[in-house]
């Protein structure tokens, strides 16, 4: 198990209690590496709602490399459907989710800060990127 004082250490500031799920890289790369493949990384589809063109999909917003880690932001944006009093709408929303690379006795990690199942989601996606 790691040593979750030496994780907080990696994380500039820790404010409150965050929810996060840890992945073992498989494949440890560099954080030279890793941050190359993030950079500027983005998977975009159009949706057109109600007249409007709406970005959907995932994109990294920020990315940051030092001798810690690579951390950095990746936003999912989707369209949901929502019913009010009987009509339904369709509603663009995008999320931002935290992230960090970081390496710890010899293996490296990925921590994602958020529920189970959207930390899932952000491995897999991360785990496609070629």
């Amino acid at each position: 198990m790691m040593d979750l004082e030496r994780v907080s250490l990696y994380y500039e500031v820790v404010l409150m209690v965050i929810a996060c799920k840890v992945f073992e890289l498989i494949e440890p790369l560099s954080f030279d590496e890793i941050r190359e493949k993030l950079v500027n990384y983005k998977d975009i589809a159009y949706e057109n709602i109600d007249g409007r063109i709406v970005e959907t999909g995932w994109r990294i917003l920020y990315v940051k490399e030092n001798d810690k880690g690579v951390r950095g932001v990746i936003e999912e944006s989707s369209v949901l459907k929502e019913s009010f009093k009987g009509r339904e709408f369709l509603v663009p929303i995008s999320t931002e989710t935290s992230f960090i690379f970081v390496k710890y006795g010899g293996r490296g990690f990925l921590i994602v800060f958020s529920n189970k199942r959207k930390a899932d989601r952000i491995a897999s996606r991360f785990s496609e990127i070629s």
